[in-house]
């Protein structure tokens, strides 16, 4: 099976991560869920906003590098 990936994008409350949760269950793929990434990266900076510049910084250098390990992997995921 060639790796692939699902991405879902759009809206905030448009449905993608019950969309992709069910996906997840159906076909038993993997999820990287931004908003869980958020919610770490604000915790772990020991901010309550996601759009003060080092924090927005630490998010997408997490995301950059959890994505390329994810697709290293060469496993099918979905991205919500």
């Amino acid at each position: 099976m060639k790796p692939y990936a699902v991405v879902f994008a759009g809206v905030p409350g448009s449905s993608k991560t019950i969309i992709s949760n069910y996906l997840s269950g159906k076909f038993g793929l993997p999820v990287f869920n931004n908003d869980q990434l958020r919610n770490e990266v604000k915790e772990d900076m020991l901010a309550d906003n996601i759009n003060i510049p080092a924090v927005l910084a630490e998010f997408e250098r997490r995301q950059t590098q959890r994505r390329l390990e994810v697709l290293a992997t060469g496993r099918p995921i979905i991205f919500d």
